[in-house]
């Protein structure tokens, strides 16, 4: 009896069709995952705090002249409900901006803009800023900023253009020797990066908005981690600037898309005007107890100069 009912089963079926149905992911699915990603929320909390003189680098080179090097501390909490997304306290540790802080406050709502409030250690108050976008700060500097915290999903639409397996190198910051002086044992700028053999959408994202800096840019994006590893960016049909991006898993986490980049580079190809920042991987602390309350007016005002 045994045997005559799988001989019965498998004729059954042999004679059904089976349809094998592809669930592939959308331009816009694949933005908002990387968004995500790029953001880091897939952690309740990130806190980089400067260790002695390791934290957070900034460099910006502009052609011959010295370089501009900031140290800073960063602490994001995505542990909100309701409209808040997030909120983001920088700290800047270094220059005669010492002891300045800025608190961000990012709202899901796309109709809210987002809140910033600056903490000036020369007056030893907080005062309200505008955003960074309308600041009047150069196309550089904005290109970071955009990428880091300021540019919300809403403000592009997107295409995908194509989805393969390829190869990308992935540029550092050029340095001359010595030029870095006591931040070279820092900074890493000697190796070179390639992603090899991974699956990557290549994703236009088009700026609704007109007289943005830019009309529209490429990435390159990992199928499986979403991982936005390079960014072109054009205007008038013509780049104007490629940014590099260097990932790092954060911590134990299980979820494959718990990720930061510990190295963001860009080039202006028009000006040559460079930009990277460096984040050391051991100062990276996730899922800390920490009281939201730290994420407050309070805080900015016992920053120490």
């Amino acid at each position: 009896m045994r045997i005559l009912f799988y001989l019965s089963l498998q004729v059954l079926l042999s004679s059904i069709s089976f349809t094998t149905i592809s669930y592939a992911l959308s331009a816009n699915q694949i933005a908002q995952e990387s968004y995500n990603v790029n953001h880091s929320i897939y952690v309740k909390n990130m806190m980089i705090k400067k260790k002695g003189r390791r934290s957070i680098l900034s460099v910006s080179r502009v052609p011959g002249k010295k370089l501009r090097i900031t140290a800073t501390e960063r602490y994001l909490s995505n542990a909100y409900e309701g409209d808040i997304e997030s909120k983001d306290l920088i700290i800047i540790r270094s220059g005669k901006l010492n002891g300045l802080g800025v608190l961000m406050t990012s709202y899901i709502d796309p109709k809210r803009s987002h809140e910033y409030l600056m903490w000036i250690p020369a007056l030893r108050k907080v005062r309200r800023m505008a955003e960074p976008k309308e600041a009047g700060l150069g196309a550089g500097d904005i290109a970071f900023l955009e990428d880091a915290k300021l540019r919300r999903f809403h403000e592009e639409s997107y295409e995908l253009l194509k989805t393969q397996k390829m190869n990308l190198p992935l540029k550092m910051m050029p340095f001359s020797k010595g030029e870095l002086g006591r931040y070279s044992k820092y900074i890493p700028y000697k190796q070179k990066s390639i992603i090899r053999g991974r699956n990557i959408h290549v994703l236009k994202s088009t700026y609704k908005k007109k007289d943005h800096w830019y009309d529209y840019r490429i990435s390159y994006i990992d199928s499986e981690y979403f991982t936005d590893y390079k960014t072109d960016y054009y205007k008038a049909g013509k780049k104007i600037k490629e940014v590099y991006r260097h990932w790092v898993h954060l911590g134990n986490e299980p979820d494959p898309k718990s990720k930061m980049w510990y190295y963001w580079y860009s080039k202006d190809i028009e000006t040559d005007y460079e930009m990277m920042t460096y984040v050391p991987i051991k100062n990276i602390k996730i899922n800390q107890k920490v009281k939201k309350s730290f994420w407050t007016t309070q805080t900015l005002e016992k920053i120490k100069r």
